[in-house]
């Protein structure tokens, strides 16, 4: 079995942590980040992005500027250097938190979601779930069943 480490990153940074984060990125992630037009979104990906190259080169023991990532041909970014044994790592951020993942060898994956209320929760279940699980959401109360992820548990999360 390989092991995991997991990094919860708060990515509410001031505008001075931000300029040190987009020192770190190579060039393709920061012209990638530039693309974005909403100044939140903008810095969130180069919070995320700065913390994954800095996790990473702590534990390949070289510089963040020394990593090379390339994408698979779903998109999905793979370490292409510096060489040496495989590292798999995965990203995932939502609001002003992201996680980051790092194994010995195996593929894994990380995921975050910023929990928001969703008012007409209970007729979307009504349509897409199973007609139990819709009954049961309706029987909550409404500050539950307006989030149903968290009230369906995991399995429902991934709709």
């Amino acid at each position: 079995m390989s092991a995991v480490d997991v990094w919860l990153v708060d990515l509410a940074v001031s505008a001075d942590q931000l300029d040190l984060c987009a020192q770190v990125l190579d060039r393709s992630e920061r012209e990638r980040g530039n693309r974005f037009l909403r100044l939140e979104d903008r810095a969130r990906f180069v919070a995320s992005h700065a913390a994954l190259r800095l996790i990473l080169a702590e534990a390949r023991a070289c510089s963040p500027s020394e990593i090379r990532l390339t994408a698979n041909a779903a998109g999905k970014p793979n370490l292409a250097a510096p060489a040496g044994s495989a590292q798999a790592f995965n990203l995932s951020h939502s609001g002003t938190r992201a996680l980051i993942g790092l194994g010995d060898s195996a593929d894994i994956g990380v995921d975050i979601e910023l929990i928001r209320p969703i008012p007409d929760a209970v007729r979307i279940a009504r349509t897409h779930f199973a007609p139990d699980e819709a009954a049961s959401l309706a029987k909550l109360p409404p500050m539950l069943s307006s989030r149903p992820s968290s009230a369906c548990g995991p399995g429902r999360r991934r709709l």
